[in-house]
C-alpha cells in the first residue's frame, strides 16, 4: 500500500475504534465485565479470612491464588468484546450502511480488533494490578514471576481475541458467536489437546501455551516462557489474518 493509503487506513481505523469504545460505554458489557472481575477479587480476598486463616503469607503462593483466575478474565473479555464485534455488523444490519461509505474493510476490521484488544489488555492490567497491590499489602513483597505471568497473559489476550474474532467473522448470530467463543476457549481447546496428546506433541496448542500463565508461578513449566509467548503470537497472527480474509469475502 502507498503511504497515502496507509495514512487513510490508519485514520479511519482510529475512527472505527473510537466508535467501538462509544458502543462499549453505551452498552452493559463493560459494567458486566468489571462487576465480575471485582466479584472475583473480592471473593478471593475476603473468603480466606471468613472460612480459614486468611491469605497465604508467601508472595508467590498468594499471587498464584489470584492468577488462577486471570485465564478466566481473558476468556471473559474475548467473549464479551471479541465474539460479536464482526458478526454484529451483519446481525444489526449496520453493515448495509457502513459498507456503502468510502471506508475500506481493512479499516473497519483493524478498528474493531484494536478496540477489543485494548479493552482486554486494560482489564488484564487492572486485574494484575489489584493482585500485586493485595500481595504487597499482605506479604510486603511481590513475586518476581508475577511480571512474566502478566506478560504471557497480555499475549494471551491477543491470541484469544484472534480466536474470538475468527469465530465472529464466520458466524451469523451474535449469540451463537458468544457461546462458541466461550466454549472454544474454556473447553474445546483443552479437549482437543487431550485427544491429540496420545499421538502427537501438543505444545503448539493455545491452551497449552496459556497454561504457562499459571505454571510460571507454580514452577512446573511444561515449556519455556519464550516458547509459550511465541505460540500465542502465532495463534494471534494466524487467527487475525484468517478473520480478515473471511470478513473481506463476506457480503451483507
Amino acid at each position: 500500500m502507498s503511504n497515502n493509503i496507509v495514512v487513510d487506513v490508519t485514520k479511519k481505523s482510529v475512527i472505527v475504534a473510537k466508535n467501538e469504545f462509544k458502543k462499549y460505554f453505551r452498552g452493559k458489557k463493560l459494567i458486566l465485565c468489571a462487576g465480575i472481575m471485582v466479584l472475583i477479587l473480592a471473593m478471593l480476598t475476603i473468603l480466606p479470612y471468613v472460612f480459614g486463616d486468611g491469605l497465604p503469607k508467601e508472595p508467590r503462593e498468594l499471587t498464584l491464588l489470584f492468577v488462577f483466575f486471570a485465564y478466566l478474565i481473558v476468556v471473559l473479555t474475548a467473549t464479551l468484546f471479541g465474539s460479536t464485534t464482526i458478526v454484529s455488523e451483519y446481525e444489526e444490519r449496520t453493515a448495509l450502511i457502513t459498507f456503502t461509505k468510502p471506508i475500506r474493510k481493512i479499516s473497519i476490521f483493524l478498528g474493531k480488533f484494536v478496540a477489543a484488544i485494548i479493552v482486554g489488555v486494560l482489564f488484564t492490567l487492572v486485574y494484575y494490578g489489584a493482585t500485586i497491590a493485595i500481595c504487597y499489602a499482605v506479604t510486603g513483597a511481590i513475586a518476581s514471576e508475577t511480571f512474566t505471568s502478566l506478560s504471557l497473559a497480555l499475549l494471551y489476550v491477543f491470541a484469544a481475541m484472534g480466536v474470538a474474532i475468527l469465530i465472529s467473522s464466520a458466524m451469523k448470530k451474535g449469540s451463537s458467536a458468544t457461546i462458541m467463543t466461550f466454549i472454544t476457549l474454556l473447553l474445546l481447546m483443552s479437549v482437543l489437546s487431550l485427544a491429540l496428546s496420545s499421538s502427537v506433541e501438543t505444545w503448539w496448542m493455545l491452551d497449552q501455551a496459556a497454561d504457562m500463565i499459571i505454571h510460571t508461578l507454580e514452577g512446573t513449566e511444561s515449556m519455556s516462557a519464550v516458547t509459550a509467548a511465541g505460540v500465542m503470537v502465532v495463534w494471534g497472527v494466524v487467527t487475525s489474518v484468517l478473520s480478515y480474509v473471511l470478513f473481506k469475502r463476506r457480503n451483507f
